[in-house]
């Protein structure tokens, strides 16, 4: 985010309307990754923040978001952006019920190598 405010001319954040990122697989017990890099960026709180989950869409849909916002007049500078994060999110992973949610795919992908990701694929594919 540094570096967007950095290339738009050095932008002064506080003309920043709202912030939305895009975030692939974010875990239901993550903090919202839009505000978390926000402030990690410096990026003055007052300026309204919010993630979108929509799988492999999310950056999409955060961009459409914000041009609707921007098209709507609500907001003249907005900022937007895409993480991965397929490597953290749950897996489902054998176990002695059938299938269960592992809690940490490293901890389970260093036992056992067979954690699925949430589309069916094998971590190892």
């Amino acid at each position: 985010m540094k570096e967007a405010l950095r290339r738009a001319n050095n932008l002064d954040p506080y003309l920043l309307g709202d912030i939305v990122v895009g975030d692939c697989v974010q875990c239901f017990d993550e903090a919202n990754t839009a505000r978390t890099a926000q402030l990690a960026a410096g990026i003055p709180f007052e300026v309204p923040a919010f993630t979108v989950q929509r799988q492999c869409s999310s950056s999409m849909q955060a961009l459409n978001s914000q041009c609707q916002q921007v098209r709507c007049g609500d907001s003249e500078v907005v900022l937007v952006g895409g993480v991965e994060s397929m490597s953290s999110g749950p897996t489902t992973c054998p176990g002695p019920l059938g299938h269960g949610v592992c809690q940490n795919q490293r901890k389970w992908s260093m036992r056992s190598g067979r954690c699925f990701t949430p589309h069916g694929f094998l971590e190892n594919e």
